[in-house]
This record gives structure tokens, C-alpha cells and sequence, in this order.
């Protein structure tokens, strides 16, 4: 049974925050490869740069909120179906793509200072720094297969076990449930 202390899906607000960031991550992710490619002295470089940055910092706002959001929201039930191990997985890919999605947001920052990119994003260089030497862009980049790996281990559990038992997809869907309130 659910109660107000155990809502069976998560609140309207977690769940506008969770596809608003899953769809910032989709747009950033191709945005930050064709940025990688682009010359570094045309306009579209410059364009995709700041996309990327802004977008960037957007994500970065969100995962606070989000966090904050959801250390105030009361704890959901469990899903119906799982095992203990099943449970301890699905922690960890949740805090998984939270710590991964802060250090790609850390690491861009770091790369981003120490390879002047401000300057470049306002107009004061005509040319996209080379970042290829500066230590935090390795990471960034680590950062991003990783939060990729861990995108796939959510998608594909979620998958999984709403082939296996359902209902799991209605706790974040939008509109889904009306038993919790916004947060």
C-alpha cells in the first residue's frame, strides 16, 4: 500500500527535473564532439562552444536542484519485484550518473579555466584555445564514456525490468501517478 511517507512514483517536479537533464545531456554530448572537430577559428566552433558552456552551466544548476529536490522528497517505495542485490544496483547507477554528471561538469569548468576559454567564448580571441594538453579534458572526457556507460546500465535496467514485471517506467514518466505532490 502507498502512503504519503512511501509515494509509488517519484514527484512532478523530480520527474520534469530528470527529463530536462536527460535531454540537456542528449543535446550536449553531440554538441561537445562536433565542437571537438569544428575549426577552430570558424563561427560554428565558436557557436557549439558556447551552446556547450551555457548548456553546461544549465546542467549544472539543475543537479543541484535536483539533489536538493530529491533529499527533500519523501523516500519512494520499492519496486515491486526486486531483489536486495537488484536494489544495491540501482543506487549505485543512480549515484553513479550524479557523481559522474558533477565531475564532467567539474572537469569542463577546470578545462575551461585553465585553457582561457572565457576569453574565446566572449570575442577576445578569434581562435578556440587548444585544450588537448590541459590535464582536466582528459577527464572530461572519461567523464562522458563513463556517464554514457552508466546512461545505458539505467536505460537498460529500467528496460529490463518493466519487460520482466512492469510499472517501473510509470514512477518517471511525465503525468504518471498522482499520489505524490510536487516537491
Amino acid at each position: 500500500m502507498t502512503t504519503s511517507s512511501n509515494p509509488s512514483t517519484y514527484s512532478a517536479a523530480e520527474r520534469g527535473l530528470h527529463w530536462a537533464m536527460a535531454a540537456l545531456l542528449a543535446a550536449l554530448a553531440p554538441i561537445g564532439w562536433l565542437m571537438s572537430d569544428a575549426d577552430p577559428a570558424g563561427a560554428t566552433r565558436l557557436w557549439l562552444s558556447r551552446a556547450h558552456a551555457g548548456l553546461g552551466m544549465l546542467l549544472g544548476v539543475l543537479l543541484v536542484v535536483r539533489i536538493v529536490t530529491r533529499l527533500r522528497a519523501p523516500k519512494l517505495a520499492e519496486v515491486q519485484g526486486t531483489t536486495a542485490i537488484q536494489r544495491l544496483a540501482m543506487r549505485a547507477v543512480h549515484v553513479g550518473l550524479y557523481v559522474a554528471i558533477a565531475l564532467v561538469i567539474a572537469s569542463g569548468n577546470a578545462t575551461s579555466l585553465l585553457g582561457d576559454w572565457p576569453a574565446y567564448l566572449l570575442g577576445s580571441t578569434a581562435t578556440a584555445p587548444d585544450l588537448h594538453e590541459i590535464a582536466p579534458r582528459e577527464g572530461h572526457e572519461v567523464g562522458v564514456f563513463l556517464l554514457l556507460a552508466l546512461t545505458v546500465a539505467h536505460v537498460g535496467g529500467v528496460m529490463l525490468h518493466e519487460v520482466r514485471k512492469g510499472g517501473t517506467l510509470r514512477r518517471m514518466l511525465p503525468g504518471a501517478g498522482a499520489d505524490v505532490k510536487s516537491a
